[in-house]
């Protein structure tokens, strides 16, 4: 398993939980979640270093439309880099969610039938930041996001499984073409990552966002402000 305990103290015994949902929709995610959240604070868990958050999202249009596998890792490729920008810095080393190599940002581009999709799908292996070997399971057909840290906190959760959500949307609605150099983990590669993503208006696409994806958006930049800002910098922080 790879949870890791604390046993810094004689005589005091930690249980290393993995804590699951059934699969459900957003709606029943935001009746349920919360309250199972406050439980689980009242009993005394805690998350430390060894523990991630993990994101499934359904995609069964992959088995007539198995392109959008090659668009999402083609999006994953171009902005892996800020992705890991808005997560804690520990996850970009962490063995059970790796980030992408060149080679993997189009391992998918001849797939152009389910059939043929599964048996590369086969072949990836589980721990990355983005997880795909559940699509070749037609009783999961799910993505994985594994690179967020552990949390019990409902306010970082949930803008997360919305960022993660939209990633999934824009790779079935749009046809996203691979680009050699990623996105830098820079404010500008977020800003794109945002706009490209509908997390944030553009003229072109996306003119008209929501109030909740538009909290999404900036839950993000003040992430990423938080990992990535200067040492000397006096700018507002948030918890870790």
């Amino acid at each position: 398993m790879s949870l890791q305990d604390e046993s810094q103290y004689a005589g005091l015994r930690w249980s290393k939980i993995e804590v699951k949902t059934m699969p459900m929709t957003w709606a029943e995610v935001e009746a349920t979640l919360p309250q199972a959240l406050e439980i689980i604070r009242y009993c005394g868990a805690r998350v430390n270093y060894s523990c991630g958050l993990h994101v499934h999202h359904h995609l069964p249009e992959v088995i007539d439309k198995p392109q959008v596998v090659r668009s999402l890792q083609h999006l994953w490729w171009r902005f892996h880099q800020v992705m890991y920008g808005v997560v804690a810095p520990s996850r970009k080393s962490n063995t059970y969610c790796h980030a992408p190599r060149q080679a993997d940002a189009t391992q998918f581009d001849d797939c152009r039938t389910y059939a043929r999709l599964c048996p590369v799908v086969g072949q990836v292996g589980r721990f990355n930041g983005l997880n795909l070997t559940n699509l070749a399971n037609r009783e999961r057909m799910t993505v994985e996001w594994r690179l967020h840290s552990g949390t019990v906190d409902w306010a970082k959760i949930k803008p997360w499984v919305l960022a993660t959500q939209r990633f999934v949307e824009h790779s079935v609605a749009r046809s996203c073409h691979y680009k050699a150099d990623p996105m830098p983990n820079t404010q500008a590669g977020l800003n794109s990552l945002l706009v490209t993503t509908g997390l944030k208006p553009n003229s072109r696409i996306y003119n008209k966002i929501d109030k909740e994806l538009r909290h999404v958006g900036k839950f993000l930049l003040r992430r990423w402000k938080h990992f990535n800002r200067p040492r000397d910098s006096k700018s507002e922080t948030v918890a870790a």
